[in-house]
């Protein structure tokens, strides 16, 4: 890394602005998901498209990702240059662009194969972006990534509605979302990010093979890990079709941006609990993980109020009366999803201190799990079937990952030989 020409923020700072700035970029996703239903002429259908685009990407946008920003920001002792972390970012979203057209092709119509393939390109597009503002977190400057990400939501959720108001096609509105994307990333994202690293260098297919071969099993694990939330809404699609899908999509969007939210929490304090555990810090590092907890769990009970209080006035109004017969639905996936949240911090912790073991044995185990409870619960309970199925994986997760970290932790804190952490 580059020494910075400008000044750090603090870590307050980079948790406001990057808070802001994907709060906004969040907000106008779920805004996409409504802008679908009240601008379209055939109701939940394309809403039911776009939900099931959005729920199959997920799982190769974990290959593109290769859940390799936690490692990249946590890499304190540049074991890697940035470039090769950018070279390998464009190689995995190539694989998994191609695995996700032939996945496409092989289970879908034409209609949502096409659909499924542009909103992988535009969540390539996300994953690029991803990998370059992890140089601005290193150098301690989210104030750009936040920029970015309120752009890009605005921009993004623009061009999906003018472009969905004057065709009525998913398709073409999710390029002009893609177009939006790429024009933020090569005007602003790279010119900013090239003042703190470099970003482009020669191909070392040496430090390449190495760091993939490390990050192997974090990105296998990745890649089950959206396949959690995935399994059982597809059992779903196939026993009650793409509009039931749909309701039960424009219902669990909402959620999403509180588990999102909680990542925009603990996101930028990766590099210091890095920092923590490698100097064996153990009071510096209990105290911010205490201050983690808080912060998930006050965000937590505050979505749980308001969604208590709120459901039912607001829901019908944003997604149409249609909604309010299943309404009922809304807190059991706002649990599911804070739990998902608790499950991505123990996680990104367990990259931070290179327990990437536990994290793919557990998360192998949780996918299996999603799998054999999913189909029987849906035919059972149909839509709650998928909270059902959701809440036992991640309750099982949040177990195996929590005594995981204790162990290592007590390990990296009473002795005297350090645990490997770069």
């Amino acid at each position: 890394m580059k020494s910075s020409r400008q000044r750090s923020l603090s870590l307050r700072q980079n948790i406001f602005w990057n808070t802001a700035g994907s709060a906004i970029y969040l907000g106008c996703q779920w805004l996409i998901t409504v802008l679908v239903v009240r601008l379209s002429s055939s109701g939940f259908t394309n809403s039911g498209l776009l939900t099931l685009a959005m729920t199959n990407t997920n799982i190769f946008y974990s290959i593109a990702i290769f859940n390799m920003r936690a490692y990249q920001v946590s890499d304190v002792l540049d074991k890697y240059k940035t470039h090769t972390y950018i070279q390998i970012r464009c190689f995995t979203s190539a694989v998994s662009l191609v695995m996700c057209a032939v996945f496409a092709a092989a289970g879908f119509d034409s209609d949502a194969c096409s659909c499924i393939l542009l909103y992988m390109v535009f969540k390539v597009t996300e994953a690029i972006i991803d990998i370059i503002q992890g140089v601005d977190q290193r150098a301690a400057r989210m104030d750009i990534s936040g920029f970015s990400m309120a752009a890009r939501g605005v921009g993004t959720a623009a061009a999906f509605a003018a472009v969905t108001a004057l065709t009525d096609s998913v398709h073409l509105a999710i390029l002009a979302m893609t177009g939006v994307s790429v024009l933020v990333m090569v005007c602003y994202d790279i010119p900013q990010a090239k003042r703190f690293s470099r970003l482009w260098g020669a191909v070392d297919v040496r430090a390449m093979g190495r760091l993939l071969l490390e990050c192997l099993p974090m990105g296998i694990a990745s890649a089950l890990s959206s396949s959690i939330t995935a399994i059982p809404r597809n059992f779903l699609d196939a026993a009650c079709g793409s509009e039931i899908l749909g309701i039960y999509g424009a219902l669990s969007v909402p959620t999403v941006i509180v588990q999102v939210a909680a990542t925009y929490i603990f996101n930028p304090m990766l590099s210091v609990y890095a920092e923590y555990y490698c100097s064996r810090d153990k009071k510096s590092f209990y105290r911010l993980f205490s201050q983690t907890l808080l912060a998930i769990a006050g965000l937590s009970a505050a979505a749980l109020a308001g969604a208590a209080l709120l459901q039912k006035p607001l829901l019908p109004l944003i997604l149409g009366q249609e909604i309010r017969p299943y309404i009922y639905l809304f807190l059991p996936i706002l649990i599911c999803t804070i739990l998902n949240a608790s499950v991505w911090f123990l996680t990104n912790l367990l990259i931070v201190i290179r327990d990437f073991k536990t994290y793919f044995a557990g998360t192998v185990f949780a996918a299996a799990l999603s799998w054999l409870v999913g189909r029987s619960a849906v035919n059972a309970w149909s839509m709650q079937g998928v909270n059902v199925t959701l809440f036992a994986v991640y309750a099982a997760e949040i177990l195996i990952f929590a005594a995981a970290l204790a162990v290592r932790l007590k390990k990296q804190f009473s002795t005297s030989r350090k645990e490997p952490c770069a």
